[in-house]
């Protein structure tokens, strides 16, 4: 191309450009920001609307489990003289195990309105204490397991808390809390026993 057309080209183009407006293409960036923006507070609305649809998830969970607990504690009161002998035989079943096992020396027993453990006995110079804890019908309640952990106070050696039914919700997350507080010092576990043999067969886990 000629040296003459391609001035007039040049001296063309930037005729253009002066004419177009100088907000033009700022008025595009803004117009191209606008969908953007709108992405955003959908993301942000969804984010606010799921945090809070959890919170009552949580709080539900929450008063689940209390009311769980609640209902628990009243079959509990109902079912505690019936379960009285019953709770007297099943420690009785615990004790003949333990004596029959090799190696294990029963110490001490509980006796009634004792705040201390129900038995003690030590096992290959290892001290160990257990809570029996015998229910007809109802869950071990988080009193129970508060209890528990408030008696290891002043000892030393191994904790065990012997059961026949479940646990609530509640008190199993207070167990879990509490042991992983004190466990590095005061091991605890939780043993569901239903009869002497089956008692018999976790003995043989837990002492190896």
């Amino acid at each position: 191309m000629p040296l003459e057309k391609r001035k007039q080209l040049i001296a063309e183009s930037q005729l253009i450009r002066k004419t177009i407006p100088p907000n033009l293409n700022k008025a595009e960036e803004k117009k191209s920001s606008v969908p953007l923006l709108g992405w955003l507070s959908v993301i942000f609305t969804l984010t606010a609307t799921g945090g809070a649809v959890y919170g009552y998830y949580l709080r539900y969970l929450k008063e689940k489990e209390t009311q769980e607990e609640i209902n628990n504690q009243v079959s509990q009161v109902e079912a505690e003289f019936t379960g009285y002998r019953g709770g007297i035989a099943f420690e009785s079943e615990i004790v003949k195990a333990l004596q029959n096992y090799p190696g294990v020396e029963v110490r001490r027993l509980g006796e009634p309105m004792d705040w201390g453990f129900d038995i003690e006995f030590t096992y290959n110079q290892r001290t160990l204490y257990i809570e029996v804890k015998y229910l007809t019908s109802s869950k071990v309640d988080l009193s129970s397991i508060q209890k528990f952990f408030h008696k290891q106070k002043g000892r030393q050696g191994e904790f065990w808390f012997v059961h026949n039914n479940e646990l609530t919700k509640m008190s199993q997350h207070r167990f879990e809390e509490l042991n992983q507080l004190f466990g590095s010092s005061r091991p605890c576990k939780l043993i569901q026993a239903s009869s002497a043999a089956e008692f018999t067969e976790k003995l043989k886990e837990f002492l190896s």
